[in-house]
């Protein structure tokens, strides 16, 4: 049974992670993915989390800035389903490969363009860099709970930029297989960012909004630290869970009254705070794993709070098979996070670690009908690059 996407092919124009990491879930569905790479490299590179991005996928090194290279690009999107390209807006233009001039020689290509800002508005000359669209979509100030905005060392933006452009793809793929006609598409970091930022987003006519503390809302949704210094989330989502947990702790006399009203997203002080200071006592009185087998056996929602180490080893993300290793050049095994899709008739799979730069420059370019001739001379000339095999 094929993949997915078995016969779409990609070309990646894409740098950073964004535009990579959308190149990336569509070869492990199955595309064929090409990463055409400029000489000085994607500035990713050097980053450990570009062997995570750009797995999978065939690379080739051309210097879009030339005219010889930009005609190899073209001759590319002839044969190609999908373009994904993440530079700042008009770059393509200036290269020479803009979406109407792409369009014009392959009606049915697809054309991702993802950019920190959009083509229009004050930051469109802007790089779309991480924390700069964090901090204008909220990010910061709703992890910071308002009155301290806090730096957030996960790419969030750039992630759900990814996503949405990865899933935008895949529909306009099926829109394609009606109308046979390609489009484009338009991802923002910014839109992205703010679209995972929903629900705060929502304003009407008698709204309230609840100030989070730095370790929770309230005291049942809460990090608590236990006695051997290690820390657990309790989230008891609902009334039902709380009442379950106070009475496996025998405080019944909790339910007494109404010292628990809006336990689960909305108590207020000050009985919230009199609540939150008992319970960070009871949970000083046990370690982390005694009070996590407790609660976990007695169906009471509850997580350790773990490093990235400590996910990696932890036996549900084992469970589910989302640990892997990928022999990488030069680096020799390296462990990583798999697939996290798991289709049960069409199954994808990891093509192999990240390509050095250049590496299919020369099977590419056959495919393209150059002869070893032309491609020495396209070397020469400073045109491509061609990749230096690396010892395992």
């Amino acid at each position: 049974m094929n993949e997915m996407l078995s016969g779409i092919k990609v070309l990646d124009f894409g740098q950073y992670i964004a535009g990579p990491l959308a190149a990336m879930m569509l070869a492990e569905q199955g595309a064929e993915v090409i990463k055409i790479e400029r000489p000085q490299g994607d500035p990713c590179r050097k980053e450990d989390g570009f062997m995570v991005w750009n797995r999978s996928k065939k690379n080739i090194v051309l210097d879009l800035t030339r005219q010889e290279g930009q005609k190899i690009a073209l001759d590319l999107v002839k044969d190609a389903d999908v373009i994904i390209e993440n530079f700042r807006p008009g770059v393509m233009d200036k290269l020479g490969l803009s979406y109407e001039k792409l369009q014009a020689i392959n009606p049915r290509i697809i054309y991702c363009s993802i950019s920190g800002f959009g083509d229009r508005g004050p930051y469109t000359r802007i790089p779309g860099y991480e924390p700069l669209v964090s901090s204008l979509s909220t990010i910061y100030a709703e992890q910071g709970f308002a009155t301290r905005p806090t730096y957030v060392l996960l790419p969030l933006a750039s992630t759900a930029a990814g996503l949405d452009a990865a899933y935008s793809i895949v529909a306009a793929l099926c829109v394609r297989e009606g109308t046979g006609q390609g489009q484009k598409i338009e991802v923002t970091l910014l839109n992205s960012a703010l679209s995972i930022n929903r629900d705060k987003a929502l304003n009407f006519a008698g709204m309230y909004r609840i100030n989070w503390l730095p370790t929770g809302i309230v005291p049942f949704y809460h990090i608590y630290k236990c006695a051997d210094g290690k820390s657990l989330f309790l989230g008891l989502g609902n009334f039902k869970f709380v009442t379950m947990f106070v009475i496996l702790i025998g405080r019944e006399d909790w339910l007494a009254g109404d010292l628990l009203e809006g336990a689960t997203f909305a108590m207020l002080a000050p009985k919230a705070g009199m609540v939150l200071a008992w319970m960070r006592d009871i949970f000083l009185t046990r370690t982390r794993d005694e009070w996590l087998e407790l609660l976990i056996a007695n169906g009471i929602p509850a997580a350790p709070i773990q490093t990235i180490d400590d996910y990696m080893e932890y036996e549900q993300v084992k469970a589910n098979g989302l640990v892997i290793t990928v022999r990488q050049p030069g680096k020799g095994m390296v462990r990583q996070v798999g697939m996290p899709l798991k289709p049960s008739l069409t199954p994808g799979s990891i093509k192999g670690p990240s390509a050095s730069p250049g590496q299919h420059t020369v099977e590419i370019l056959k495919r393209l009908g150059y002869s070893a001739g032309e491609i020495k001379q396209l070397k020469r000339d400073g045109i491509v690059r061609i990749g230096r095999r690396i010892k395992k």
